[in-house]
């Protein structure tokens, strides 16, 4: 814990001062290892050299003693041979004289002898009495720092016990709130699914009222009103086959079962007879033989009808006759099916995301966004996969393989 060291190791330099002994080397080398630990080289390095200094002081106190001592030593030494060397000199004196010199130096040398024993004597006592201090003062610090972490574990212990009763509670809180939105999501699917079945009803209907109408009537701004009045129908009417599909891509596994992929195409394309009367577009389909595939119909006749719309959708305005070509090719164990048209095209820029949910490549789209979302989904659910070449302003070329 860094930052409770750091208070602990800041409280300790606090308390030394200014004293310079080993305690606060040892803080200082504390706090160099705390700086180092937190990639603060600068002042690791600071205080390293401060506590280096400091144990260097007390080393060469110690180490002057030491020398004085030796001093000492030495200086007896010499003085002893000095004494030796003037009882040699004086052997002719007379006994009494030599006995009274050896006393005297004796005792000058027993003397010198007592005071370094003294001051040794002394100077260890100190030193001891000082390290005794020193140790107790550390106990108390190590004390208090105890209770403190008995006191934090406590305190950490309560937490721990709370924060389990929240997570415990939260658990059963994200499980039931769970539970709420998968019904919530089924009810909504299920609504969806009903609700614009219910309502293509109608618009079918209006469909057949208008085909009606325009046998009878033959005023060609009548005919004009009509023809808006189909086109919105229509509109809204994929625009609710496009929600259908959404729920069953979702909501229901694919069926796959042996299909005339030729006669799916032409059965889709049939439903823009209209359109591609109405619009003055060329439907072709180019075959060189019957194809049969191992696939679900629902999604091909929704990839097909989104693709074939947005060519209706996207086609080129002007004098230009448009175009729409859907080709299949048998390669091996696949079938390459294409969709090409000479509309307005798609911008190298948005090539990459016409596939995302809601994505339109310009405001100037009349498109809801979900037609190539859906294409996508539907040929991913039948392990197919699909490309897209565009030149703006030229046309469009899909490619679907199955």
């Amino acid at each position: 814990d860094l930052a409770a060291s750091k208070r602990y190791i800041d409280s300790a330099n606090i308390w030394n001062g200014n004293t310079r002994n080993r305690v606060m080397a040892k803080t200082y080398l504390l706090l160099a290892d705390w700086h180092e630990k937190n990639k603060q080289y600068d002042k690791a390095h600071a205080y390293l050299k401060r506590g280096g200094l400091i144990k260097d002081s007390l080393d060469t106190r110690i180490k002057q003693i030491e020398v004085m001592e030796s001093q000492s030593r030495v200086e007896w030494a010499r003085q002893q041979q000095q004494l030796d060397l003037l009882k040699s000199k004086e052997a002719l004196q007379e006994k009494d004289i030599r006995i009274r010199n050896l006393v005297a130096g004796s005792a000058l040398a027993g003397f010198a002898v007592a005071v370094i024993l003294a001051f040794l004597f002394y100077r260890n006592y100190k030193r001891k009495r000082h390290d005794n201090q020193l140790l107790q003062e550390k106990n108390e610090e190590i004390e208090c720092m105890l209770e403190e972490i008995r006191s934090f574990n406590d305190a950490l212990k309560e937490q721990n016990e709370k924060i389990e009763q929240l997570n415990s509670s939260l658990e059963e809180d994200v499980k039931q709130r769970t539970e709420e939105l998968g019904k919530t999501n089924r009810e909504l699917n299920t609504f969806l699914y009903h609700a614009s079945h219910d309502i293509r009803r109608p618009i079918a209907t209006i469909l057949g009222l208008d085909q009606v109408i325009r046998l009878s009537v033959k005023d060609s701004e009548s005919l004009l009103i009509f023809d808006k009045v189909s086109e919105t129908a229509l509109s809204m009417d994929s625009m609710l086959f496009k929600l259908q599909m959404v729920h069953e891509l979702s909501n229901t596994p694919a069926e796959f079962s042996a299909l005339n992929l030729s006669y799916i195409i032409q059965e889709t394309a049939n439903r823009f007879d209209q359109q591609f009367k109405q619009y003055h577009v060329d439907y072709i389909q180019i075959q060189s033989e019957a194809i049969t595939v191992q696939s679900d119909a629902r999604f091909l006749r929704m990839i097909f009808q989104n693709l074939i719309e947005n060519s209706i959708l996207f086609r080129k305005t002007g004098p230009e006759k448009s175009w729409i070509k859907i080709a299949l090719i048998r390669s091996e164990d696949k079938v390459i099916v294409t969709i090409e048209d000479n509309g307005r095209g798609i911008e190298q820029e948005h090539l990459s995301k016409v596939f995302d949910l809601y994505f339109r490549a310009s405001e100037l789209s009349n498109g809801n966004g979900l037609g190539l979302y859906l294409v996508k989904k539907a040929i991913d659910r039948l392990k197919g996969s699909v490309k897209i070449q565009s030149e703006y302003g030229s046309g469009t070329r899909f490619e679907i393989i199955l």
